[in-house]
């Protein structure tokens, strides 16, 4: 059994429904990239998720920040899924920081496959 973490926003006040919708989706994209074991989803809210992370096979971010992104695509080289709110759906990614331009940092997130 591979165990994942699902990191959400604290700010946003998800319902237990909610995270449960999304964790299903989660679960399909995983399997979609290839994972046939069985998945345990965990979630947790952002600003407690640095000291859980190590504990999981796959970490997957739900409308965080972009920061996170990046220090949990490092940590967690292809077993890091971001959520692509374009199209509603989760989706194996690398994160990288790009440019400083004005005084706002750009990233690059971009999905890979397995």
């Amino acid at each position: 059994m591979k165990k994942v973490l699902l990191i959400h926003n604290d700010f946003n006040r998800e319902t237990k429904d909610t995270l449960n919708k999304v964790s299903e989706i989660l679960v399909d994209a995983l399997k979609l990239a290839g994972i046939q074991d069985s998945l345990q989803v965990d979630t947790c809210k952002m600003t407690s998720c640095k000291e859980k992370s190590e504990d999981y096979d796959f970490v997957a971010g739900y409308h965080i920040d972009t920061d996170l992104s990046l220090y949990l695509s490092s940590h967690f080289p292809g077993k890091y899924a971001h959520f692509f709110d374009s199209h509603c759906m989760f989706a194996l990614a690398n994160v990288t920081k790009c440019d400083e331009i004005c005084g706002c940092r750009t990233y690059k997130i971009s999905p890979i496959t397995v």
